[in-house]
């Protein structure tokens, strides 16, 4: 399931990137107030999309 079909906001590395062209491989999580089952069912979700992305290259 994608992401943004979770109801998960995500936005590309780039937007948090300091030195243009230098984007590291890897993810950042902002976590706000939010109830436990649904922060587990966020990250269940995110782990889901990282795992089939990976599977298809894309990662």
């Amino acid at each position: 399931m994608p992401a943004r079909v979770g109801g998960i906001a995500v936005t590309p590395g780039t937007a948090f990137c300091v030195v243009p062209g230098r984007t590291p491989d890897a993810v950042r999580l902002g976590l706000g107030s939010v109830p436990e089952p649904q922060l587990a069912r966020a990250l269940e979700t995110l782990a889901g999309v990282a795992r089939d992305g990976a599977a298809a290259g894309a990662g």
